[in-house]
């Protein structure tokens, strides 16, 4: 290889492995969380498409509540990895360093991408399983675990990385104190050491307040009134985790490295700040459509519950139990303030996934769906939109009374009847008649005749005497 071609020529020799890991911070907040955010903004808009064209009992399988539980998840997972993309990609592009933002971003972006597709997965059933050129999901699926475990392992990432690194590199005042220790300066080490306790005695007080007032803090900046509140969560949340870090860093020193439970529920208080942040962020910027409101709502909500209840997990399991009432009194001293998702919000975030509309557009931006019906995505995408066109015909039906298409029967000779009783038109009967085809193509799986072989008669074999 000519020297030319190797990185910083002669003084890059012998120096790859460290050029990698010093990219390595910066390329996780690339690579897997934009594929994290692909898979799921293509798990939402094929999904939702699915589940108003499939039916089930002469009903969309959409409208089923337990079809729209996993809507609501994966529109959820949708909206997080999206906005928190965007948020990571602007501090990259602004030459920032952020090393635990993108540990952050690798390792929740790919598990929601996870659930996501799993979720997915179940919504499609056997559409999903079976292999072939029609199916749109299942490389996807298969694709997961390559996420999860490259650019850092995700059990190490959270159990020691986020919380073990991201302490020493965000603490005002722990990184002085080790070099001080370390070189033997007195002076420096005291001065450290009063602004920890000073630092720590304001975090603490300032935990307690905030979680007093609960839903009554406001934030200090003008904001959006549907983002006073969810700031304000945040506000108490962010106290609560630095005091109960101050805690631990006081009671445990350096065991707390050997804790990595206690130090992955850190983390994921920690990392669902930061992807709320990243949803708040993005209501700002007006990068939240109106159609997507429902969906946002969710994920904010859920991203708060789940931060609350790693810090309480974190005062239950506290390795010393005096400490425990002590750390419940700083991370929630009026009990829990931020309850889950409620049905109510699920719901409406999976109906919304079943409009053919602005949010489906939305998640189209930055996907290739070409308007051919022989596409497997563009296959989908006709099938919606002649599902809905039937719509109006089949209320029509239900008004007359007509009686139903049943499976096995011929759908155009039943279509036709219908037409011929007069309850319908010839050329609705013709709509009906194409959107059937249509949906029955989109939702087919691949068949290879092909490969079969025609059955042979085995021969019967006598065996010599």
């Amino acid at each position: 290889m000519p020297i030319a071609q190797v990185i910083g020529e002669e003084d890059g020799i012998g120096r790859g492995w460290r050029m990698l890991m010093e990219r390595l911070s910066v390329g996780r907040g690339i690579s897997l969380p934009s594929l994290s955010a692909a898979g799921c903004r293509l798990a939402a808009w094929s999904t939702g498409a699915y589940a108003r064209i499939r039916r089930q009992f002469h009903l969309p399988i959409g409208r089923f509540e337990g079809v729209q539980e996993k809507l609501a998840e994966i529109g959820e997972g949708a909206a997080i990895t999206e906005s928190t993309v965007r948020l990571l990609t602007a501090g990259i592009g602004a030459d920032a360093k952020p090393a635990i933002a993108t540990a952050i971003g690798k390792r929740y972006l790919t598990e929601w991408m996870r659930r996501v597709i799993l979720a997915a997965m179940d919504v499609h059933g056997g559409r999903g399983i079976c292999l072939g050129p029609s199916n749109y999901i299942g490389r996807v699926y298969q694709a997961v675990p390559i996420g999860i475990t490259v650019e850092g392992a995700n059990i190490l990432t959270r159990s020691l990385m986020i919380f073990g690194q991201g302490a020493m590199r965000c603490h005002p005042y722990l990184r002085a104190e080790m070099d001080a220790a370390h070189a033997g300066d007195l002076a420096a080490f005291d001065a450290a050491l009063a602004g920890h306790l000073q630092h720590a005695t304001a975090v603490m007080s300032r935990a307690v307040w905030l979680g007093l007032l609960g839903r009554w803090a406001r934030p200090s900046a003008q904001v959006a009134h549907e983002l006073r509140a969810p700031l304000a969560q945040m506000t108490r949340l962010s106290a609560a985790l630095a005091a109960a870090a101050e805690v631990a860093f006081a009671a445990l020193g350096g065991r707390l490295k050997r804790m990595e439970m206690i130090s992955g529920r850190f983390a994921d208080a920690w990392a669902e700040l930061f992807l709320a942040s990243a949803l708040v962020h993005a209501r700002a910027c007006g990068e939240v459509p109106e159609a997507m409101r429902p969906i946002w709502r969710l994920a904010l909500a859920g991203c708060l519950h789940r931060s609350e209840e790693a810090l309480l997990a974190i005062a239950r399991e506290f390795p010393i139990r005096a400490l425990r009432p002590v750390l419940r009194v700083l991370i929630a001293p009026r009990g829990r303030l931020c309850p889950p998702p409620s049905d109510a919000m699920r719901k409406a975030a999976a109906e919304s996934m079943l409009e053919a509309g602005p949010l489906r557009a939305h998640w189209q931006e930055l996907m290739f769906v070409p308007d051919d019906p022989e596409d497997i995505l563009g296959r989908l995408e006709h099938a919606l939109e002649a599902a809905l066109r039937t719509e109006p015909i089949e209320r029509k039906l239900r008004k007359a009374g007509a009686p139903a298409w049943t499976l096995g029967e011929d759908y155009a000779a039943w279509a036709k009847a219908r037409a011929a009783e007069g309850v319908i038109t010839n050329d609705e009967a013709e709509t009906l008649i194409a959107a059937h085809e249509a949906i029955r193509r989109a939702i087919a799986v691949d068949a290879f005749d092909d490969l079969s072989s025609p059955a042979r008669p085995r021969r019967r074999r006598t065996r010599r005497r």
